[in-house]
Order: structure tokens, then sequence, then C-alpha cells
């Protein structure tokens, strides 16, 4: 199938935690083997972000750049070649600390045409 890509931003309440960005969109759920690449960064400092596939904790929270605008490649990567089976959730969790409303940018890459030895 190849790859796809999912490319989108949310705004982060204050003080706030969004336990998962993606869910209800298709890419939530994983169809098939493949590699996961993630990208991000954030209007401004202060956004951290998580980062599970299944039960694998990929991406521990961890600080976002500040660039305020959609992720660059390969400049925001963040973390790349996550392995994803069939029927695991992919769950991004993106926290602001900050004293008033931030942008998440995110973008992620999923590539089907690889082996995968989960």
């Amino acid at each position: 199938m190849g790859r796809k890509v999912i490319q989108n931003s949310v705004s982060i309440a204050a003080n706030s935690t969004n336990l998962n960005v993606l869910q209800g969109l298709r890419f939530e759920n994983i169809k098939q083997f493949g590699l996961i690449d993630f990208y991000g960064t954030g209007s401004a400092a202060g956004m951290f972000a998580t980062l599970y596939v299944g039960e694998r904790n990929a991406v521990e929270r961890s600080a976002i750049n500040s660039q305020n605008r959609f992720p660059v490649d390969p400049d925001d990567l963040v973390v790349a070649d996550i392995e994803a089976a069939p029927g695991e959730k992919i769950q991004l969790q993106v926290e602001n600390t900050t004293a008033g409303a931030l942008t998440f940018f995110y973008k992620l890459v999923f590539d089907d045409n690889v082996e995968v030895d989960i």
C-alpha cells in the first residue's frame, strides 16, 4: 500500500492535557504491519508529548520544539521507525504547561512497505 500521512494541528488549553489527539481518526487504529515516524512542533515553549503504540511507550513525556509551524522533515522528527502491528492503537498525548492556550502541530507517517518483526 505504501506510505500514509496524517498532518494536523490542535489547540491545547492552558495547563491541560489532551489524552489522545488522534481519537476518532482512522489513523488511530493500526490495520496492518508497518513503521511509524512521528514529527511534532508547538506554537510556543511549554508543550510536551507522549506517544504510545499498542502497549509500548515509544516517546516518554518529551518537550516539543516551538517552531510555530507544521513539522518539517527531517528537522522536527521526534522518533522514527516505531514498529506497529494490526489491532494496535496509537495514542498521542499532548500537555500544555503554560498559562495560555497553545497549538500543537503534528505529522505521523505510516509505511507498510517494510518487514516488521514484533
